[in-house]
């Protein structure tokens, strides 16, 4: 096999694997029924942390990951029996793409000029552009998503309440794995010297 296959094969596994875990750790430590059923749960999505990061790092590669990753989740974790619907998985597909929607309009704007190499993104980025990809990915994801699931006729679009906890969500989970990240990174670098 090519190794350059491998190699782009053994990335999006890895990012799929890290959004499973994600997806884990907020199932556990956030969301309990109590939580669950008034939306409160979404108010620190930690996966999407995973996903911004992911596409940050990797680009497309990221998006795919992250999407295998969202579909693959429910079943890993909670042992979900139901095939995906053409609905899961354009929920899947908007999440996983927020953040590379978010660099889209960051070009189109001109505040970006490199989001397809993720090594010249990274040199351009700074903290007000990564807030503002954070939030901009946050708020794609929590319109777009909402508005399948009234689509697909699971509830009438859901309030702006709703909306609103699962943009908040959104940003706090990416703040908090973006965070931890780094402080375990610097912390290596430290350790390093």
């Amino acid at each position: 096999m090519d190794r350059n296959y491998l190699a782009v094969m053994s990335k999006i596994f890895t990012i799929m694997a890290v959004y499973v875990f994600l997806y884990w750790l907020w199932r556990a430590a956030i969301l309990s029924p109590s939580t669950a059923a008034n939306d409160f749960g979404s108010l620190l999505f930690i996966p999407h942390g995973g996903r911004v990061l992911s596409a940050l790092l990797f680009g497309w590669l990221g998006v795919v990951g992250s999407f295998f990753g969202s579909l693959l989740a429910p079943y890993i974790i909670l042992g979900t029996k139901d095939p995906t619907s053409l609905y899961d998985a354009g929920e899947s597909f908007v999440g996983a793409s927020s953040p590379m929607i978010a660099l889209l309009i960051l070009r189109w704007t001109g505040l970006l000029s490199h989001i397809f190499r993720p090594q010249q993104l990274l040199k351009q980025l700074n903290i007000k552009l990564l807030i503002l990809i954070i939030f901009l990915s946050s708020g794609v994801n929590s319109f777009l998503v909402n508005l399948i699931t009234a689509v697909n006729g699971e509830t009438s679009f859901r309030s702006p309440i709703t909306i609103l906890n699962f943009f908040i969500g959104d940003i706090a989970g990416a703040l908090l794995v973006i965070s931890v990240s780094l402080i375990v990174i610097l912390g290596f670098k430290r350790y390093k010297k």
